[in-house]
C-alpha cells in the first residue's frame, strides 16, 4: 500500500489539546500572571501541557475510539538538559469544561478545567 494512502487512513488528528488554557488553581493561576510558586502545578493547552518542573510541547494527538485523544509529547525537565518523549492520555470530563490527565502507564496526574 502506497505511503500517502496510509497516512490518509491514519486516525491521527492534529498535534493539539483542547482549545482555550485549562489547568488545576496553581496551573492557571501560572497562566495568568507567571506565578511559578507551587509545586501542584498543572496546566494544559492546544499545544504544550506543563507541570512544576516539566514542560511539554504536544507532537502528535491521536483519537480512541472512546473520545480521548493519546498524545505524544517532547519534554524538557528543570535543571536537566535532556528531554524525553513521553504520552499521556487526556480524557473529557462527560458534560463539564474540563479534563482528566492519565500517564503513559495508566495513572491519574490529576484534573484541570478552563482557566477563566
Amino acid at each position: 500500500m502506497p505511503c500517502a494512502l496510509v497516512l490518509a487512513l491514519a486516525p491521527a488528528v492534529a498535534a493539539s489539546g483542547p482549545d482555550g488554557t485549562y489547568g488545576n488553581e496553581a496551573g492557571c493561576r501560572f497562566a495568568a500572571d507567571g506565578s511559578y510558586d507551587d509545586d501542584s502545578l498543572l496546566r494544559l493547552s492546544a499545544d504544550r501541557y506543563d507541570t512544576f518542573a516539566t514542560g511539554c510541547e504536544f507532537l502528535q494527538g491521536l483519537r480512541a475510539s472512546d473520545g480521548s485523544k493519546v498524545m505524544t509529547m517532547l519534554c524538557g525537565h528543570e535543571g536537566e538538559t535532556f528531554q524525553s518523549i513521553e504520552f499521556m492520555r487526556i480524557v473529557k470530563q462527560g458534560k463539564e469544561d474540563a479534563y482528566d490527565l492519565y500517564s503513559q502507564s495508566g495513572e491519574h496526574i490529576g484534573g484541570v478545567r478552563r482557566c477563566m
